[in-house]
Order: structure tokens, then C-alpha cells, then sequence
């Protein structure tokens, strides 16, 4: 008799993931690491990594102020192989809305507002943070590639 219940539990249960819409859907997590390299307008120079770079990554903080509190977050560098370059990377939680302020360790201080947008929960998934729009000093980032690879341009 145990052969014939593991049998049928196995049939509705393949039953029930060929018949569920939520299987195809990939739910979005909040991923905190943000990666970005600074460059110049023409998009040729990165002025943090090329031999002529303008800044040092080291000298570099990045900052943001809430009421009286100042948080700060660690900027390292990244060379992994999946990119095709050297990136700056930081790790931003919990996601909510925030500007960021980006020192450069010469007197040289830039905006990020990052904003956030919750996707209410579904049938298939739960509720999630997800990035709704960069600004760097006021103009909207536009991100082709990755909602967590930013191009900053100077």
C-alpha cells in the first residue's frame, strides 16, 4: 500500500508543477552590492583606473546622512572576470531610498539619489525592493546592462 500512496502523492505533485504558472517566473531579489566606474563624458577615459587616472579609490568615501546619522559604506575595488574592467563596488541595505554622497578625497563631492520602488507580493512571489532610478548629480543614470552596474560620467 505504500508504493501506491508514494505513487500518487508523486503523480499530483508533478501534476501540480506542470500546472503552475509560478515555476516560469523568476522572483526578483534585492541584490546590495552596486558596482560603478567613473569616467569622462566622452566615456573614454575612466578617471579612476586608466594611467591617467584624476582619483584615487583609496581616498574615496562614500556617505549618506539621515536625520543626524551618517552612514558609510565600503567602497573596494573589483577585477573579478566577469567584468570587462576594474569596477568600484559597495554594498547598499537595507534598500530604501536614500542620496549618497560621493567624496573623492580632493574637495571633489558628487550626489547619488537612488531610489526604490516595492513590488507588492503575488500568487508567485513575495513583496521585493527594487531599483527604480539612479541620479548622479541630478541626471537619471540609464543602465542597459545591469540594474547594479552604474557608469558615472565626469
Amino acid at each position: 500500500m505504500k508504493f501506491y500512496d508514494t505513487l500518487i502523492i508523486t503523480l499530483l505533485a508533478i501534476f501540480c508543477l506542470m500546472s503552475c504558472e509560478c515555476t516560469k517566473v523568476d522572483c526578483a531579489i534585492y541584490i546590495p552590492e552596486m558596482y560603478f566606474r567613473i569616467v569622462d563624458m566622452d566615456d573614454t577615459i575612466d578617471l579612476i583606473f586608466d594611467e591617467d587616472s584624476i582619483y584615487d579609490p583609496s581616498a574615496m568615501r562614500m556617505f549618506s546622512v539621515e536625520n543626524d546619522d551618517t552612514s558609510f559604506y565600503q567602497i573596494a575595488v573589483d577585477d573579478r572576470d566577469i567584468f570587462t574592467r576594474r569596477v568600484l563596488t559597495f554594498a547598499m541595505e537595507p534598500p530604501e531610498d536614500r542620496r549618497i554622497f560621493l567624496d573623492f578625497g580632493n574637495e571633489d563631492m558628487d550626489t547619488l539619489d537612488v531610489s526604490f520602488e516595492t513590488v507588492p507580493e503575488d500568487e508567485c512571489c513575495q513583496a521585493y525592493q527594487r531599483l527604480l532610478s539612479v541620479h548622479h548629480n541630478g541626471l537619471e543614470i540609464h543602465n542597459r546592462d545591469s540594474p547594479v552596474f552604474w557608469t558615472l560620467r565626469k
